[in-house]
């Protein structure tokens, strides 16, 4: 390629705005020893419009432009190859974001940077996003394809869309497969205008949309596991089951671990493991109790993970909706949201306590005031891990260690403040899941009311022990007596605790002891 050469390529479709654009061009400094080349074609497919001038020049620098895009700053040619000396820069423009959100739509993110002039047919505006510190550019994910600069030549996706829509967004993508960078350029002052000149249109956005969610999902954004621990509910389990398969978020594997006693199960998963290759399947030849539940992670590979209890229910955008927190903020352990209680049928069900809203509108809550609630209220308002979105990374070893402790039946509240240590939540006031009331569930016998008691007796004093969520002796004393009074009553259903065929003496002399260990905190 010509390295002394930079072509200009405009896919004309208004030839007065062009002859407009091209005048700006006309009055660029041109740097001495560079020549100006200009290429027009015209197509609907921009990307199949760019590929074909591209062939046609053999400059090394192409600035690929809009009709109605006029250049303002006349030292633009400076300006570009100076950036260009960096080889690893590979395509520039003055709009983007520093992360794609699961919309697939740049604009709709948070991070957005760069400036431009923009002319709505009744005004000129400025629009202008974040600060760039960086003295000549800032590296994003995707440009804004009203002007993109290139110094390499890379086949646009015409193959994919066949529009002016996602093309941009597409070739940013490629050019980071390829290993280059992709940068929004420092401007003082806005380096362009840009005249809007056609409506849009949703069926055609929609469409490419789709396209290139489907496409590159798995280039841009973080693989989510959902773990499913399933146990004799095969008709429940195909509802959780299809409610994780009909997810937006278009990354997603799906770890299933079956502790039936019996074959119907299996028999329910073997066609979708014909017809999905994201789906793993591990029977474990019987009932191992909690033990599946937790071992489900080490069998995960996502980044995040996603319990989903197997008579749980998911709303289908769940994961798009609460991965996108995670890539647009800083310092978020974990995602929640309200969760609609069903019952057998799926019909809803009233609120208790523990799943009202805590917020009106959706809030990012600091991590170790929401501890500090949990542990004051006694109250999961978190909700239970099917609720839950959370970063692989915060679990220690398997799901439910809090501070080198593992539970055994609130692990739920252990893993949640246990992340909590380390950053915040983000509370969503959409149900984006629900949950299921029945005769059979575990939290209902008396031994699991045991197991717990022992669980929030060991976590509250670990707490204070490490002086974490609960900040002074006093309230601490508080703890423990509001522990006592709730769980000394467990005393008169011995003879019923005996009874559950998981019952274990050990547990019981454990109770006894920290009801033991109560009395004397608090006399």
């Amino acid at each position: 390629m010509d390295e002394n050469k930079i072509c200009f390529i405009w896919n004309v479709h208004n030839e007065n705005y062009y002859q407009e654009s091209a005048m700006y061009v006309d009055n660029l400094v041109v740097p001495d020893g560079i020549t100006i080349e200009k290429v027009i074609v015209s197509d609907k497919n921009f990307a199949k419009a760019y590929n074909i001038a591209m062939k046609q020049s053999n400059a090394k620098y192409k600035v690929y432009l809009y009709d109605s895009l006029f250049l303002l700053n006349k030292n633009f040619i400076v300006d570009i190859l100076n950036i260009f000396e960096n080889s690893e820069v590979a395509i520039l423009g003055v709009l983007g974001s520093k992360v794609i959100p699961t919309s697939g739509v740049w604009q709709d993110s948070r991070n957005k940077v760069g400036k431009q002039y923009l002319d709505n047919g009744q005004k000129v505006s400025l629009v202008s996003f974040g600060n760039i510190e960086e003295e000549k550019y800032i590296e994003v994910k995707v440009l804004d394809g009203s002007i993109l600069v290139t110094q390499q030549d890379i086949q646009w996706r015409e193959d994919l869309f066949i529009d002016k829509y996602f093309f941009d967004s597409a070739q940013c993508i490629e050019f980071v497969k390829k290993g280059y960078k992709v940068a929004v350029v420092n401007q003082k002052e806005p380096w362009s205008l840009f005249e809007l000149t056609e409506n849009e249109n949703k069926v055609e956005f929609d469409i490419a949309t789709n396209i290139f969610l489907v496409h590159y999902s798995k280039d841009i954004f973080p693989l989510v596991s959902i773990l499913i621990p399933t146990y004799n509910r095969p008709e429940y389990f195909k509802i959780a089951l299809e409610s994780a398969i009909n997810q937006t978020y278009r990354n997603i594997e799906i770890v299933i671990a079956d502790n039936s006693t019996n074959e119907e199960t299996k028999k329910v998963i073997s066609s979708y493991l014909e017809k999905y290759d994201n789906i793993r399947y591990f029977n474990n030849g019987g009932n191992i109790g909690i033990q599946s539940v937790l071992n489900l992670v080490t069998k995960s590979s996502g980044e995040y993970i996603n319990y989903l209890m197997d008579d749980d229910v998911f709303h289908l955008e769940k994961i798009r909706v609460m991965m996108n927190f995670f890539i647009e903020y800083d310092n978020i352990a974990l995602v929640t949201s309200y969760r609609q209680l069903i019952d057998e049928k799926g019909n809803f069900l009233p609120d208790r306590a523990a799943t009202q809203k805590i917020v009106d509108n959706d809030s990012i809550i600091d991590g170790k005031e929401l501890g500090r609630f949990i542990l004051f209220s006694t109250l999961n308002v978190i909700g239970e891990p099917t609720t839950v979105l959370m970063k692989k990374e915060t679990i220690k070893g398997s799901f439910g260690i809090y501070l080198g402790r593992q539970y055994r039946a609130l692990v739920d509240i252990a893993q949640w403040l246990e992340a909590m240590i380390e950053g915040n939540v983000v509370y969503l006031t959409t149900a984006l899941s629900f949950f299921r009331q029945h005769q059979s569930q575990e939290q209902k016998r008396s031994y699991v009311r045991l197991l717990s008691a022992n669980d929030s007796f060991e976590y509250l004093s670990d707490s204070y022990k490490s002086n974490i969520f609960i900040d002074t002796r006093e309230e601490y004393l508080k703890l423990i007596n509001d522990w006592y009074k709730g769980n000394v009553n467990l005393l008169k259903e011995i003879e019923n605790l005996k009874k559950d065929k998981e019952f274990e003496e050990l547990e019981f002399e454990k109770y006894l002891e920290y009801i033991e260990m109560a009395e004397q905190i608090i006399s």
